[in-house]
């Protein structure tokens, strides 16, 4: 709540927060929790998964063991080394279960803005999809702390459907 500046009761530790052995579990398992086993509605193709390009092997693992096709999506300098999952065919955003992004990002180090992550944030529940924001590197920084994804589920009403954010200990504290 201090970190994000959180309004108060926006975050409830004992349905809010889940301990778990480590954030590599953790996104690998939100592939199997988030994409269903069957077809989407009228499609043959499989349920996305949106992942950033580079891409962490265990965001392609959970899309590949839990069903979908993975998406790598390109971080570019032309997109400030954040992947364009707004420019997507509208096709694909329909069938996706699934999205990951890395901010800061890795290995750029590229911190998303605020307008990013409420858009996307917005992308995910107009399409009904699981958005995961793996932030464990959101305590390495110079200056000021990079923005997160509860500060923007904070800028959109504290509402936090579709949004699932994943912090390191190991990262920040050498835990």
């Amino acid at each position: 709540q201090r970190r994000y500046d959180l309004p108060d009761g926006m975050i409830d530790g004992e349905r809010n927060v889940l301990p778990c052995a480590g954030t590599k579990e953790a996104l690998f398992h939100m592939g199997l929790l988030a994409v269903p086993r069957d077809r989407p509605t009228g499609n043959q193709k499989p349920y996305a998964v949106l992942v950033p390009n580079p891409v962490y092997q265990v965001y392609y693992g959970a899309a590949v063991f839990s069903g979908g096709e993975p998406y790598p999506i390109a971080a570019t300098a032309e997109t400030n080394f954040m992947p364009d999952y707004a420019g997507l065919d509208p096709d694909i955003l329909e069938r996706t279960a699934l999205c990951y992004l890395c901010n800061p990002a890795n290995p750029q180090g590229a911190c998303a803005s605020m307008a990013y992550l409420t858009d996307l944030i917005k992308l995910a529940r107009k399409h009904d999809f699981v958005l995961v924001f793996d932030e464990c590197y959101s305590e390495i920084y110079r200056g000021a702390p990079p923005i997160g994804g509860l500060q923007a589920c904070a800028e959109l009403g504290g509402d936090l459907r579709n949004v699932v954010v994943l912090h390191s200990l190991s990262k920040r504290s050498s835990a």
